[in-house]
């Protein structure tokens, strides 16, 4: 296990950047995680739109449940495989989504489960995993503290590693029949259009009921208005019972210091150039272009 400096600290586990203060076991344990044939797995980059299509699939897969109706189930149907291991998954509800950050390529793979992928700007990724990581550290963001992570994230020493690295992984695997993907971007631009594609995918009837219900209770308003206040007095009431064998969606450590977490921030698309400089902006530009060279279409993907 090598430890990287950097903002925030990252250590190397099985070729994997992960934050310092990850469980290294629990995490070698859910790279071990056998994959079975009903598994729903979201594979998301950080702060690409994780929670939103989480909370898509929930609703989705619940007969059109707010997310915050049960908390306790949502919070047994929807475990993040780095921070509960493979002896975490065995506790799930199913069926569950599996939440992971790992690149396809280290996903665990079953030919018949289902990978929903979802990919965003890298600009807007940057920026909204500075303030996520400015708030888990409480850090009052500032500057210096901009450009140290903005070096960090371009080459890739930052927690989950490499974007491009990331991005690549899965745009190998866009036209697999078990695969789903799609763009924070398209959601934003058409959010019942990409609700109707996902329905299809997971071969469930969309009612015209069932999609309002989604976009209800996906809308960013529902979702930053009563999310994290819904999660947080569930891990309360999680954290109280001591069970080894209660779902949960991360380790314990995690759920102490969820209140340092924002999961729902803003929720927009293209406010990267009120943080960015030009140069910056000119030299993602440049790296995206070198690291996407054999990927056609792709940025496509991310038109506002």
């Amino acid at each position: 296990m090598n430890a990287v400096e950097s903002f925030p600290k990252i250590n190397i586990i099985e070729g994997i950047g992960i934050p310092d203060f990850w469980d290294a076991e629990i995490f070698r344990s859910a790279l071990n995680y056998k994959a079975q044939s009903d598994d729903i797995f979201l594979v998301v980059y950080p702060k690409s739109g994780t929670t939103w299509m989480q909370v898509i699939l929930y609703t989705l897969m619940n007969n059109g449940e707010a997310f915050d109706n049960s908390m306790g189930e949502y919070f047994a149907r929807t475990p993040f495989l780095e921070l509960v291991g493979e002896r975490g998954m065995k506790n799930m509800h199913r069926p569950c989504v599996i939440k992971t950050h790992l690149s396809f390529d280290r996903v665990p793979y079953h030919k018949n489960a289902k990978y929903i992928c979802v990919v965003r700007n890298p600009k807007d990724v940057y920026v909204s995993f500075y303030y996520f990581l400015s708030k888990i550290f409480n850090i009052q963001p500032n500057q210096t503290l901009f450009d140290t992570f903005f070096e960090a994230f371009i080459n890739g020493n930052v927690p989950s590693g490499d974007y491009f690295e990331h991005l690549h992984s899965t745009w190998q695997h866009k036209d697999d029949a078990n695969v789903f993907l799609t763009s924070y971007e398209d959601m934003k631009r058409d959010l019942p259009e990409v609700i109707r594609r996902i329905a299809q995918f997971m071969n469930i009837e969309l009612s015209n009921n069932l999609l309002e219900h989604i976009a209800t209770y996906s809308s960013f308003n529902y979702m930053k208005e009563r999310f994290h206040k819904a999660y947080m007095a569930q891990a309360r009431i999680a954290l109280a019972n001591e069970a080894l064998d209660e779902p949960l969606p991360a380790d314990r450590i995690t759920l102490q210091n969820f209140n340092r977490r924002v999961m729902v921030r803003e929720g927009t698309t293209g406010n990267w150039p009120s943080v960015m400089s030009e140069k910056q902006s000119q030299r993602l530009d440049k790296i995206f272009a070198e690291k996407t060279a054999d990927m056609p279409g792709v940025d496509k993907l991310f038109l506002p």
